[in-house]
């Protein structure tokens, strides 16, 4: 018995890294079929549904990035020109309408982690390990019933929380910062390491703390 279960996880193994390899190429195939000039894309990172995703001209995702678009429509995360995905960053969509959008030249640094519907404009600097998320879970659908539990009545009625998120350009996020569903970072924003961001900034207007508070303006 020990010796099945071993070889089931050695073929399921097998399996993954076989449909992760072919997605790499489909989305290989993807970039040269849009004309995209000098892309860096790593052997190693994990894509699915690569038809989902379009880059720009000069972009680069690094290693260890795990996309997950297994339920985004075609074209649904567009990344433009010059645009930095750091290692092992994940990007996730849950939901056939999410979409999300990152403008040129913005960087996103290491293990950041973004999903649902997220709108990232041009010349925004994302420092490592930062969470943003348009999703939220269900509290209040069935109070009487486990957070779990009222996710899973959400999910089979399609009543699932998401709120936009967006940061306008020229936006610096510091080291580790959260920023909640439903907020919009206003353009020239900072937001200083491990904040938590529960409310839209003013333009050029510097943050921090958890609740972040103003703290400070670049003009």
């Amino acid at each position: 018995m020990m010796f099945n279960v071993i070889w089931v996880q050695i073929f399921r193994n097998i399996a993954k890294k076989i449909y992760y390899a072919f997605n790499w190429f489909r989305f290989l195939l993807k970039v040269a079929k849009d004309n995209v000039r000098s892309p860096h894309i790593a052997f190693d990172i994990k894509i699915k549904n690569p038809s989902s995703l379009r880059i720009g001209n000069g972009t680069s995702i690094n290693s260890g990035c795990f996309l997950d678009f297994s339920k985004a429509g075609e074209n649904h995360v567009l990344i433009g020109n010059n645009v930095k995905i750091g290692d092992h960053s994940r990007f996730c969509t849950s939901w056939k309408n999410d979409k999300i959008t990152i403008g040129d030249n913005t960087s996103i640094h290491g293990s950041g982690y973004i999903s649902g519907e997220v709108e990232i404009a041009a010349d925004c600097l994302l420092s490592r390990n930062i969470f943003i998320s348009s999703y939220t879970h269900n509290t209040k659908l069935e109070p009487n019933l486990s957070i779990k539990e009222q996710d899973k009545i959400a999910l089979k009625n399609n009543l699932h929380v998401s709120r936009k998120v967006t940061l306008e350009s020229d936006v610096w996020i510091g080291w580790g910062v959260v920023i909640m569903p439903g907020l919009t970072v206003a353009k020239g924003s900072v937001v200083g390491a491990n904040s938590v961001l529960t409310k839209n900034t003013e333009p050029y207007g510097i943050y921090g703390g958890s609740p972040a508070i103003k703290i400070g303006s670049r003009i």
